[in-house]
């Protein structure tokens, strides 16, 4: 066998199954998942999202039960829902073209004399992280953007309905500005919600974060008289000027006239079901034309068994956490359950399933405030 999985599996630097669980368990969304420094992830050792004044409302179909197989494919999608938290899971495998691709390099790998267990062991890592984790960090991330730009999860897949409302203050969730109000419109409207966001927020205020083509739409229409003092691509530092965009353009003395907007634009894939198995890209990091501001929580945080210190004094941003809950497949830990194995009628091939149970929570919805504008004004 030019490729042995089943070596793979037992060599020390994985560990057989032991070490994939290790792997899993271990998982965090990387730091590049923005919401997540939002809303922290905690391994908390119960089935219950507890905090905030959320309302979840299972509405699980009938016949879907807690034993039903995981969809398959290459993006996450929800297979159960109990007591309050998520489960999500996938099941996966390396495609045949894939496999064809390796047996390929395995070929030259033998062929100039070498061994290709490295290349097994490889696949196997990879395979883990890019097929089984970072669809369930996607998915997170994808939920922890609803939950906050949106105030509210409403998700249907598989017969299954995860609906939670995280009862945002209707005054903070602002009207979407539209035609000549809109942000890149004639009479823009942004420093209004601008202000009252600043208004609202008070010193729990720290900018918003948006899309990089909102930015630009606001930055750039000289009716809001916008200079950025600094832009990254990613933070862009902004200030009102005065006066007249053709002549002299002082700098607003006014505090509220000044602030950050942080661009966030992430996606991943998900099954395009128009074109049977192919994927698509979809955004996971909020909508397009919505300004988030989430101010800083300064409140304690309740006690969680188990957790030890649950604040973290390096981020003010935090307004909740996202729940990391038990599975039952993991024997009742934390974490992302997985299992890869070659399959006894196709042991030249690699499955696996990953599972966990995960929910946002939000424990400070006043301090969220959500402004809009339809783009292209």
């Amino acid at each position: 066998m030019l490729l042995d999985f089943n070596a793979a599996l037992a060599d020390p630097r994985i560990g057989g199954a032991n070490g994939i669980l290790r792997l899993g368990n271990a998982a965090r969304s990387p730091a590049d998942y923005l919401l997540a420094t939002i809303l922290p992830e905690r391994d908390v050792m119960s089935y219950i999202a507890r905090g905030g004044r959320m309302i979840v409302r299972n509405t699980m179909a009938g016949a879907v039960g807690m034993d039903s197989k995981d969809p398959e494919g290459g993006a996450m999608e929800l297979s159960s829902f109990m007591e309050e938290i998520a489960k999500i899971g996938i099941s996966t495998r390396l495609q045949e073209q894939v496999i064809i691709e390796l047996q390929e390099r395995a070929k030259q790998i033998l062929i100039s004399g070498g061994g290709t267990g490295d290349l097994a062991v490889r696949t196997v890592l990879n395979f883990v992280n890019k097929l089984l984790l970072q669809p369930h960090y996607d998915r997170r991330e994808w939920l922890r953007s609803e939950a906050l730009f949106y105030g509210e999860i409403d998700w249907k897949f598989n017969g299954v309905a995860l609906k939670v409302d995280y009862q945002i203050p209707t005054a903070n969730k602002f009207a979407t500005r539209t035609g000549n109000d809109a942000y890149g419109g004639s009479a823009s409207k942004f420093w209004d919600d601008w202000k009252a966001a600043r208004k609202i927020l008070g010193s729990a205020f720290r900018g918003a974060i948006t899309s990089r083509d909102t930015i630009d739409e606001i930055i750039h229409n000289p009716v809001n008289r916008i200079i950025p003092t600094s832009d990254d691509g990613t933070t862009v530092q902004f200030v009102k000027y005065e006066g007249s965009a053709d002549g002299l353009r002082p700098q607003s003395l006014d505090a509220r006239e000044r602030g950050v907007l942080i661009a966030y634009d992430k996606e991943g894939e998900v099954w395009d079901l128009d074109n049977p198995g192919k994927t698509k890209k979809t955004r996971i990091s909020g909508p397009h034309g919505v300004l988030g501001f989430f101010g800083a929580d300064g409140r304690m945080h309740d006690f969680i068994p188990d957790e030890g210190a649950t604040v973290d004094p390096d981020n003010d941003r935090a307004l909740g956490y996202s729940h990391i809950g038990p599975t039952v497949e993991n024997g009742g830990q934390t974490g992302i359950w997985t299992r890869v194995y070659t399959p006894e009628d196709m042991p030249q091939h690699l499955a696996g399933n990953a599972r966990g149970r995960f929910l946002p929570v939000i424990e400070a919805p006043e301090n969220i405030v959500l402004a809009s504008t339809a783009l292209g004004a």
